[in-house]
Formats: C-alpha cells, sequence, structure tokens
C-alpha cells in the first residue's frame, strides 16, 4: 500500500494517534504476513498477531471476545469468552484454512514452550471467505506457513492487499489488512489502543460523514 488515508489530509477521528498509527504502537505487538498468490486463482494468506509476551502459554494475557451482527467461523473464541485470556498468537486467514492455521500455531507454540502432557493450545484464528478473488477449495495455506508468518514479525506493519488481507473485498472494492492506534487518557493515566482489521464485507460506505458508498453507487 502507497499512501495511508491520513497522507491524503483527512484526519478523522477526535483523539492523536501513536507514533505509527497502527496496533504496533502498543508496546511489544508485533504483525507478521504469509501471503500467496500463485497462478491465477490463488489469491489468500494469513496475519499472525503476536503481543510481545515472553512464553505467552505460561504467562498469558487478559483477553475478551465481542461479537456485533457477527456470522464467521472465528476458532478459538469459546475458552476466551469462559477463561478470560489468551496463550497464543492470534492469527487471521481465509475460512477453509482455519484448520491447518490452527495446527500451525500449536506446532510453534509447542517449538517455543515445553508444554504439558495434560495441556492443550487454545488457538484463536479469524477468518473471511474470500471466494471471489481466490479459490477457496484449494488447499492453498499449510501448517507450517504459520512459521513463516511468524519469521516475518515487526513492527513496521504491512498493510493492504497482504498476508490475510490478501484476497478479501469491501464495498465491492478491494479490501485488506488495515490498522490504526490512538492514544487516550484515563484517570490520569496514559494508554495506548491499537486495532487491526481484515476487511472482507459490504454495506452502507460512509467516510468521515459522506455517504461514498451511495455516491457511487454502490
Amino acid at each position: 500500500m502507497n499512501k495511508r488515508f491520513r497522507e491524503y489530509g483527512f484526519n478523522p477521528g477526535l483523539l492523536p494517534t501513536g507514533s505509527r498509527n497502527t496496533i504496533a504502537d502498543v508496546k511489544g505487538v508485533r504483525v507478521g504476513h504469509l501471503t500467496r498468490i500463485e497462478g491465477n486463482d490463488v489469491r489468500t494468506g494469513l496475519t499472525l498477531v503476536d503481543p510481545g509476551i515472553q512464553n505467552l502459554y505460561a504467562q498469558k494475557i487478559p483477553s475478551a471476545i465481542a461479537i456485533e451482527n457477527g456470522a464467521g467461523k472465528v476458532a478459538g473464541i469459546s475458552e476466551v469468552e469462559e477463561f478470560g485470556f489468551l496463550r497464543a498468537p492470534v492469527a487471521l486467514t481465509n475460512t477453509h484454512a482455519v484448520g491447518a492455521v490452527m495446527q500451525g500455531v500449536i506446532d510453534l507454540v509447542g517449538r517455543q514452550t515445553a508444554l504439558p502432557f495434560y495441556g492443550s493450545v487454545n488457538t484463536v484464528v479469524g477468518e473471511v471467505n474470500d471466494a471471489i478473488l481466490n479459490n477457496i477449495h484449494k488447499r492453498s495455506i499449510e501448517p507450517e506457513d504459520v512459521s513463516l508468518a511468524f519469521e516475518n514479525l515487526s513492527e513496521d506493519i504491512a498493510l493492504g492487499c497482504v498476508g490475510g488481507g490478501t484476497g478479501t473485498r469491501a464495498f465491492t472494492w478491494k479490501g485488506g489488512i488495515g490498522s490504526a492506534s490512538r492514544v487516550v487518557e484515563v484517570s490520569g493515566r496514559t494508554y495506548t489502543v491499537g486495532i487491526l482489521v481484515q476487511t472482507n464485507f459490504g454495506g452502507s460506505l460512509t467516510i468521515m460523514g459522506v455517504p461514498i458508498g451511495r455516491l457511487l453507487g454502490v
């Protein structure tokens, strides 16, 4: 992606951004991608978000799930809802690759941590159906691809048509991976809030109050 929204002179929102205006402004967080483009019908990949906690499986961090108008096939959310913690990096991929990516994350954690005999790894893997631009029925993502994405972890996050956003669409336009951050003050303390999105949806596109979708006939 060559330019971001603010580089065109637009400044949405009221709060200041972090230095990168990505989820990597949250201390320790890094993101890695595996992008797969092959032939005429493979346009997919996976994105890995690592919170930067050494031995995350043992340390675990507080986590929560909130679903609004959701109809996805995200793996691993029930344990987060019940126990309220995360013990492995979060991954994003296409719908039919969820199983392969789950196994890849389990393998990754197993190489990093001496797992107890009775212990299991809860993997949170999000997904989108990228079947319009990608042949989702091909087995294009394998478990070992998670390790490749892990090797690509960086604070300088590639955005746009990469990783889990390679085959996505939004409002009939090309989608992708997006990210942003905001700096907030609560009770005299400063916090950074970061997000990362895998855009693959439609509806009424509105930007800064302007009904762009209706104006474009979307």
